[in-house]
């Protein structure tokens, strides 16, 4: 019929794939380039942190193997005589010998280390270095009327000379970690390398093998060093038979301590200041000890109320 419309073709469902020519593509070229470029920036940031870490590494073990090299060895050598000491010592009784030129009272004019020691850590240097840490204090030494170096100090000041000190700063890659290393070290340097140099001037070594749990039920071997010629000294098995007695002591030759006598949860004073006195007459000098009331009185004052170790009769 003429001016009809064109005729009508029915709706076709749409043909799977025919709409992708209307999506927007994605952009793949630009999203692997922003990849490429991401990774790299993280591959460079990576390789810079090695390179600042291996730097700081270097220095590190450089100031710690080449500038403190000499105090280094001299700190392990002294370590490793004493500690080889220490361990014969727990190997052997104490068979009450006494050097016939030791003067205890001289001991005074030079510098001294004392370590007291739990018997059962006696046996391996590792074993007496994790003792030495945690050595707690006692009144032995003082009641000799003498004041060496703890060697607790020795192990905690100079801990940072060993190669041990090392294995953190050559594992770890990480700069904040090695920084704080490196601050660490400087610290040590300036902090302690001041008072290590000065304890590895020690001229003997005074040694307390303490058997029981405390000082009062078991004995306890005694044994003197002299450090320079690496010579025994004084080897004694000592049993503490002792108490303390308010008295007043005024004597030349065993000057009274400058600091009141350590206590420690183990022991007490009266049986170190028994101890002391047995070592005493072992080596012939005078007998005067000193109990933990001590105050030290001026130039001028004679000293005030002390104690001294009185011997059960027939001991």
């Amino acid at each position: 019929m003429a001016g009809s419309p064109d005729r009508l073709i029915p709706a076709q469902p749409q043909a799977e794939g025919d709409d992708r020519a209307y999506m927007r593509r994605v952009p793949w070229r630009w999203i692997i380039f922003g990849a490429i470029a991401f990774f790299a920036v993280i591959a460079v940031y990576r390789i810079r942190e090695n390179q600042k870490a291996a730097a700081l590494r270097a220095q590190i073990i450089q100031v710690h193997e080449k500038e403190l090299k000499e105090v280094s060895n001299r700190y392990r050598a002294l370590r490793d005589r004493i500690e080889d000491w220490i361990i014969k010592a727990s190997n052997k009784t104490a068979d009450n010998f006494i050097d016939p030129r030791l003067n205890i009272n001289g001991l005074r004019k030079g510098k001294g280390l004392y370590l007291r020691i739990r018997f059962g850590y006696a046996v391996s240097k590792d074993k007496i270095a994790e003792y030495a840490v945690k050595a707690q204090p006692d009144a032995i030494a003082q009641c000799l009327g003498l004041e060496p170096a703890w060697a607790r100090e020795l192990y905690e000041k100079g801990q940072f000379l060993m190669p041990q000190w090392l294995t953190e700063a050559r594992r770890t890659n990480q700069v904040m970690r090695l920084r704080v290393i490196d601050d660490e070290l400087a610290l040590r340097i300036r902090r302690d390398l001041p008072r290590v140099v000065e304890l590895l001037k020690s001229d003997w070594f005074l040694l307390v093998l303490q058997h029981g749990e405390t000082r009062h039920d078991e004995p306890v071997d005694v044994f003197l060093w002299d450090i320079r010629r690496s010579e025994s000294l004084l080897r004694a098995r000592i049993k503490a038979k002792g108490m303390l007695v308010p008295t007043r002591f005024d004597s030349k030759s065993s000057p009274a301590p400058s600091k009141p006598l350590a206590r420690d949860i183990q022991g007490s004073a009266a049986d170190d200041c028994s101890i002391a006195a047995k070592i005493k007459a072992m080596a012939g000098a005078e007998i005067a000890t000193f109990g933990s009331e001590f105050q030290a009185a001026g130039a001028d004052h004679a000293p005030k109320a002390d104690a001294a170790v009185i011997e059960p009769p027939g001991n």
